[in-house]
């Protein structure tokens, strides 16, 4: 009889440790990690700038036992179902994934690899109006003889704007401005901000890369973009 209940209370241990053993929660991995978790607005910019690359699926097997009627074992089983996705995720190579399906046990998502192209500053590249000789379109005003007064530019470092010429280091050198060009009675020619305006004057378009091929042939680097929410991007093609 003592034998017999020993048996029992060992089996009824062993039952104790195994619910708390299939509730117990799971290291997040490394790669998983690195992967960042979009809402339903920002899924739309994952959309347009992102390349899909499937759906991906988390699930817990915490919920097998008893402890995850519990909140605290639902709270488990949805960490771990939430561990589980972002790593499947990352083994595929996603960088950003929006969770459109589950409960606390199991949960789906659509995994996005988002990538951008830096150019040789570190900055993000840009699309830009060019001349033949690689320069960039700038704002330009012109006097009664045709002659145009200095633009605005970046002194020491490569930049089109004042932000970008503090971040590489330059010291920005402001040119005439529009108001002050018209008041004088001259003629005020704007830089080209899109394909049409480009060509127009002759000139070249140069898209954002959007691709690793036309990222590299510009000499930039084609790098995880994981902080696509935090960057504006160019609309134009």
């Amino acid at each position: 009889m003592t034998s017999l209940l020993s048996i029992k209370r060992l089996f009824f241990l062993f039952f104790i440790i195994l619910l708390f053993c299939s509730c117990a929660a799971t290291d997040m991995t490394t790669r998983a990690s690195r992967v960042r978790i979009v809402n339903v607005e920002q899924v739309q910019l994952c959309e347009s700038q992102c390349k899909f690359l499937g759906n991906v699926k988390g699930r817990s097997f915490s919920g097998a036992g008893l402890i995850s009627w519990s909140s605290i074992g639902r709270s488990i089983a949805y960490n771990n179902a939430l561990d589980k996705l972002l790593d499947n995720a990352a083994e595929i190579g996603a960088t950003h994934v929006f969770i459109d399906f589950g409960d606390y046990h199991v949960l789906r998502g659509e995994a996005y690899q988002c990538y951008i192209c830096m150019d040789k500053n570190g900055m993000p590249d840009t699309a830009k109006c060019m001349d033949i000789n690689g320069k960039s379109d700038e704002d330009i005003c012109i006097d009664k003889n045709g002659k145009p007064f200095e633009a605005a530019h970046c002194e020491g470092a490569k930049a089109d704007n004042l932000l970008e010429c503090r971040l590489r280091g330059g010291k920005w050198i402001p040119g005439i401005t529009e108001e002050k060009c018209k008041n004088m009675g001259y003629k005020w020619i704007p830089r080209a901000k899109n394909r049409i305006d480009c060509e127009r004057k002759g000139k070249i378009w140069v898209p954002v890369a959007r691709d690793k091929e036309s990222c590299e042939a510009k000499g930039g680097k084609w790098v995880p973009n994981r902080n696509l929410l935090k960057i504006e991007f160019s609309t134009e093609k």
